[in-house]
């Protein structure tokens, strides 16, 4: 078991490509207000380059110069916090500190079913898979981790990588095992498919296939409009939580 961390060990970065400004990222901001949590940004005002660009090469260095050894990265626009950090780090460290732990999810990516096919995934879980929108790290090792991976497909073994992170990192765990899933959904709970299984107990979210309440609630997949987001989708839940508060377009 590696050495327990502390809350302020832990760097929350985000990234804010493609936008002007943090507007779009309301509903993150106003869940980061309340639970005291102060996100770093990257990318912001920056054109799309691409998932590769957003997810690994600006994610590298936002993992560079981190300014704490552990950080903790979550999509933004279609994600917000449950819980505080205080919270996140207690089940890290009770999870060992992995030095790199990535969000479950419970169905596979099929468009890269060959990368996912290289991966011994752990069927005996409800959410087998990972998920690439939440990770807590420390930032030295992410930061190794996406080098060696642009250092590996120079090589031209891996033939011709799509531009979207997910092959990447299945490629990452077939070659190198040790990244660690969240299989229990502590800490980061994706919502593909799976909305059925979600209690809504006195403002938390239990997940009733692992029975944990997690701190990171992630809507991954689907269309994501430029101005109202998710914002048909993740709204039930909004209003479930008990959250009052408008997007900025209603305003």
């Amino acid at each position: 078991m590696n050495k327990a961390v502390q809350t302020s060990d832990i760097t929350v970065i985000t990234p804010c490509c493609g936008y002007e400004n943090t507007e779009p990222l309301w509903m993150f901001l106003i869940t980061c207000k309340r639970f005291g949590i102060t996100p770093t940004f990257y990318g912001q005002g920056k054109t799309y380059s691409g998932w590769v660009d957003i997810m690994l090469t600006q994610l590298m260095e936002a993992a560079r110069t981190c300014p704490t050894s552990h950080m903790l990265y979550t999509d933004s626009r279609d994600a917000f916090f449950l819980a505080g950090m205080d919270e996140i780090t207690e089940k890290y460290n009770a999870m060992g500190c992995p030095p790199l732990l990535m969000s479950a999810c419970n169905v596979g990516f099929s468009t890269y079913q060959a990368w996912y096919d290289k991966v011994p995934w752990d069927m005996t879980k409800a959410f087998p898979y990972f998920q690439v929108g939440g990770m807590v790290c420390e930032a030295k090792v992410l930061y190794e981790a996406i080098c060696w991976m642009f250092g590996r497909n120079k090589t031209g073994d891996w033939g011709t990588m799509p531009d979207d992170n997910p092959p990447w990192w299945c490629n990452f765990m077939a070659e190198r095992p040790g990244l660690t899933i969240d299989h229990e959904c502590s800490i980061f709970q994706s919502c593909t498919n799976c909305m059925d299984s979600l209690l809504f107990l006195g403002g938390r979210i239990l997940n009733q296939f692992t029975w944990r309440s997690p701190c990171v609630l992630h809507f991954n997949g689907g269309y994501t409009d430029q101005k109202f987001g998710k914002w048909e989708r993740m709204e039930p839940v909004w209003r479930q939580l008990g959250y009052k508060e408008n997007p900025p377009w209603q305003k």
